[in-house]
């Protein structure tokens, strides 16, 4: 992987389509510390921390991001924009924003980390049929996870811990199925007008307890 620190711009900057970026070091830069435009993109292994703006940001579709490190940047951890993007066992922790900030259709969120950031941990903003299973958010300085006008989503089996505001927060977001989640905040729920016909549960099965 490559390294770039220090930079009074961006650390590295890609334009374009099935690239492969992994095991790359975008720390301290004086805007993003990786920042990927375009489809069909993998992003595995970055550690870009201590920057400007965000760690990671990255726009387009059909893009992957996995084990990426996006920790203590100056807004955002974790930028995504675009459809069919997934992003699996990232890590955005300590952020002056949040941690990992989402807008698209069809993401898929899977075991990523985002505590202890100063907004939210996780932030979905006009988001539509996507998935957040098995996160962590935990002791962020508002919400777990904060939904703004994002209907149509999956939100199931999060851990949601320690979180000054509430645990679960839904902005006038929609029908949205959210189940077999851990809540263990001060206030762990709050749906504000406009958040209507969401699902709360499933027809129960066998299994262990997430408890």
């Amino acid at each position: 992987g490559n390294t770039a620190n220090d930079n009074n711009n961006t650390g590295i900057w890609v334009a374009g389509r099935n690239s492969t970026l992994s095991d790359n070091t975008g720390n301290a830069n004086r805007y993003y510390g990786i920042s990927v435009a375009g489809p069909g993109n993998t992003l595995s292994g970055n550690i870009a921390k201590d920057n400007g703006y965000s760690g990671l940001f990255v726009g387009g579709s059909n893009n992957a991001l996995s084990g990426n490190t996006a920790n203590n940047n100056s807004d955002y951890g974790i930028v995504v924009g675009g459809s069919n993007i997934t992003l699996t066992g990232n890590t955005a922790n300590e952020n002056t924003d949040s941690g990992i900030l989402v807008g698209g259709s069809n993401i898929t969120l899977s075991g990523n980390t985002a505590n202890n950031n100063h907004v939210h941990g996780i932030y979905l903003d006009n988001s539509s049929h996507s998935a957040l299973s098995g996160n962590m958010a935990h002791n962020n300085y508002r919400d777990g996870i904060y939904l703004d006008n994002s209907s149509y989503n999956n939100i199931t089996s999060n851990w949601l811990i320690g979180n000054a505001g509430y645990g679960l927060d839904l902005r006038n977001s929609r029908s949205s199925l959210i189940y077999n989640n851990y809540f263990n905040n001060v206030n762990n729920l709050n749906l504000s007008s406009g958040s209507t016909g969401n699902t709360w549960n499933i027809t129960p099965v066998n299994g262990t307890s997430i408890v």
